[in-house]
């Protein structure tokens, strides 16, 4: 059986987090039991993603002994993989030796991990008389498992790509002959189940450019990602191919080994998501959704109990690592105030036990993971507010960046994606004695729902309780996410809002006041971050126009910041932007220029009435995106300033006020609500030698406060997790 917690292994070793889903899955057509296996045999593949070789596989059939009465074979195998992470390259080396009888049918298995900035990882499998002894080593830590002979017969190990070959010779599926087989993966201390599918007919495709007659082979399974084999007359594997993932893995020679050229890990996250049939205001402003989805999940046999739970109702099938229905999502309210008191003293049932453990990318005895949540947890009364503050500590210092790493990497970088970010924040938890697990799905983020997890933490009465550290929502998830597994990953989605409830676009009518701008009006803000000056941004009225045959107000702003920790490279970042407005401060047309480094790119945003139309050229390519808009929108873009003041002219604000404002934001070409929350008194604070009167008026989105006076002058912008003000400086 399998051992406790094994499937999470897929997601352990950096790169595995992508990586693991490229199965290298097998089939076979006729071909003669044994062909391949000869002493001093050797074969080399490319691994491609779209054209870019980006490692290679190759094996060689090292010798022969007789034992027992049969010919055993020894196959040393090595696979190379090469991919950016965070701007650095990782390297994974896989080494494994093979003992196959002349039937291709497995003995013993060794293998070793090894990546560049990660510990070394050992896999090994013995056939024993019943049953398969498996045992997976990394940081110190074994995990063991047993495995029927039954329920695995072949050899198939992730990214060893050799072993699809072996498969194909020992199965010699016939000409249209669809068969069922179990193969053993002992990385995942598992097997799985397989469907092979030989065609009827032969075709002739491309390997290294020549043409070649081959049969085609599709092998499909409940948690692999659907492959294509392609085999010679002769039975030799010459091709295979990943359609979702774009992977295909060639025929080569020694000269791969020259060839591989590093990839950037988010290239295959691509295929991941898929663009919304609606435009939300912001994911965080849904609070109910009903859609119907078509999901294929690899990595992970998908539980239908798992579909259904407080915040959301499943109705339809589940059968092959297909999802497949209609789902219904909606925000609850938790029972936080039953969570159990803290400290806590850890749980006994053995059904939680496994979810207070360290494991592989989960590090919570690692001694700094450790003493932060400690410290994060220090003067909490409640299990809840611990593991509340451990989660907003990682909202608010982990930056976004693909790293697909574990806690203590996520920990000591300060960066990661939602991966190592729900990682970094289960671990933390656990070093508390906080059972905590990873949940993932969907979620909608910029038009698109894609691929996402996040935590849930055990606070007894409770249950099950959601904190998603990327997003920032803690138990009060918004109902963009839907949860589909604990484990596993995409291979394809497509997905169909059918119904929604969206406050950001509901929120009624704003408390508006006309901007009364004047031709020649000046303003000028200084950036200072960590305590230096980081840049300024001075924006001005030109003055009246007529555009496209309306009147418009012309407005301008120039940007410059050169804080070179701030900018990729320490390069100068320059911003010179056009906008047209309407007497209301609608915006009618926006054009801007950036300058970084050797980039310049030039954007153009076009409004109407129902509608934005947004160009954005770099590159020597052009993008082009519609997006829908609600009747009442403002403009805004990052780092200026001067949108952000115009919105305050435009908005008549009150003490204790809150209101929801509708954004068209240039960088992610989509519509977002920002809250606007206005504090209950006013504030004197003083600013370039001068003492203003102000509101104080907090914007949770960007974890800032800007100083407001009564009349909609934007004084002062504080954001204290960046270490950043903003300033409005006196005009000469």
């Amino acid at each position: 059986m399998r051992s406790t917690g094994s499937s999470s292994r897929r997601f352990a070793v950096v790169l595995s987090l992508l990586l693991c889903t490229v199965l290298p899955l097998g089939c076979g057509v006729e071909a003669p039991t044994g062909q391949l296996l000869q002493v001093g045999q050797r074969a080399f593949y490319a691994l491609r993603l779209g054209e870019r070789v980006i490692g290679y596989t190759s094996y060689r059939v090292s010798g022969r002994e007789r034992q027992g009465g049969r010919d055993l074979f020894t196959v040393d195998s090595n696979t190379f993989l090469q991919v950016d992470v965070a701007g650095q390259t990782q390297r994974v080396y896989y080494c494994a030796t093979s003992v196959l009888a002349a039937d291709y049918a497995p003995q013993r298995y060794e293998l070793s991990i090894a990546h560049s900035g990660g510990a070394l990882e050992r896999v090994s499998a013995v056939r024993g008389p019943s049953g398969w002894q498996l045992a997976v080593e990394e940081a110190g830590q074994r995990q063991e498992g047993q495995l029927p002979l039954a329920e695995a017969t072949y050899l198939l190990d992730n990214n060893l790509f050799e072993q699809c070959a072996f498969l194909a010779a020992a199965l010699r599926l016939k000409p249209g002959e669809t068969r069922a087989v179990r193969v053993l993966v002992p990385q995942m201390l598992a097997g799985l189940a397989l469907e092979l599918s030989a065609s009827a007919e032969e075709q002739e495709i491309s390997v290294g450019g020549a043409p070649q007659r081959c049969r085609r082979v599709t092998v499909t399974g409940e948690q692999v990602s659907t492959t294509i084999l392609w085999l010679a007359p002769s039975g030799e594997m010459v091709r295979l191919e990943i359609p979702a993932q774009n992977l295909a893995l060639e025929r080569s020679d020694e000269s791969v080994v020259g060839q591989v050229q590093s990839v950037e890990l988010a290239a295959f996250m691509e295929g991941k998501s898929t663009p919304a049939n609606v435009e939300f205001s912001a994911f965080w402003n849904v609070d109910r959704l009903v859609a119907q989805l078509e999901v294929k999940v690899v990595g992970e046999r998908v539980d239908p109990a798992f579909l259904s739970d407080a915040r959301q109702t499943f109705a339809g099938t589940v059968e092959d690592g297909w999802v497949r229905g209609r789902v219904e999502t909606r925000r609850v309210r938790y029972a936080l105030d039953r969570a159990p008191r803290f400290p806590v003293h850890p749980s006994t049932d053995p059904e939680l036990a496994r979810y207070l453990h360290p494991e592989e990318g989960v590090e919570s005895d690692d001694p700094a993971i450790v003493a932060k949540a400690q410290e994060l947890a220090k003067g909490t009364a409640t299990t809840w507010q611990a593991a509340q503050a451990i989660a907003d500590w990682v909202h608010r210092n982990i930056a976004y960046e693909v790293t697909a790493g574990g806690a203590r990497a996520c920990l000591g970088t300060r960066q990661g994606d939602c991966g190592p970010q729900t990682r970094l924040v289960m671990a933390m938890c656990r070093a508390l004695g906080i059972p905590a697990r990873m949940v993932g799905g969907l979620m909608y983020s910029g038009g698109r729902f894609g691929q996402h997890y996040w935590a849930e933490v055990y606070l007894g009465e409770a249950g099950w309780v959601p904190l998603d550290a990327m997003a920032g929502e803690f138990a009060d998830l918004d109902a963009t996410h839907i949860r589909l597994w604990q484990v596993g990953t995409v291979e394809a989605l497509n997905i169909e809002v059918l119904d929604y409830m969206d406050r950001g676009l509901g929120a009624g009518p704003l408390p508006r006041r006309a901007p009364s701008l004047q031709s020649g009006e000046r303003y000028t803000y200084a950036f200072v971050w960590q305590g230096k000056p980081a840049g300024t941004l001075t924006w001005r009225v030109i003055g009246p126009e007529v555009l496209d045959g309306a009147e418009s107000w012309h407005l301008q702003a120039g940007l410059s910041l050169n804080a070179p920790e701030a900018t990729p490279g320490g390069a100068q970042l320059l911003t010179l932007a056009d906008l047209w407005v309407d007497a209301n401060g609608r915006p009618q047309l926006y054009r801007a220029r950036t300058s970084l480094g050797e980039e310049a790119p030039v954007l153009e945003a076009r409004f109407a009435a129902t509608t934005v139309h947004e160009q954005v050229s770099a590159h020597g390519q052009q993008v082009t995106k519609d997006v829908p808009l609600p009747a009442e929108v403002f403009l805004m873009a990052n780092n200026m300033v001067g949108w952000r003041a115009l919105i305050y002219r435009c908005l008549r604000l009150e003490e204790g006020q809150s209101l929801v404002v509708p954004v068209f934001v240039t960088e992610g070409v989509a519509v977002q609500a920002i809250h606007l929350n206005v504090q209950s008194r006013h504030e004197a604070i003083t600013v370039g030698g001068r003492q203003y009167d102000c509101l104080a008026v907090e914007v949770p989105e960007f974890d800032e406060t800007d100083y407001v006076t009564p009349e909609g002058l934007l004084v002062r912008i504080i954001l204290p997790a960046q270490e950043t003000a903003v300033d409005l400086q006196p005009e000469p």
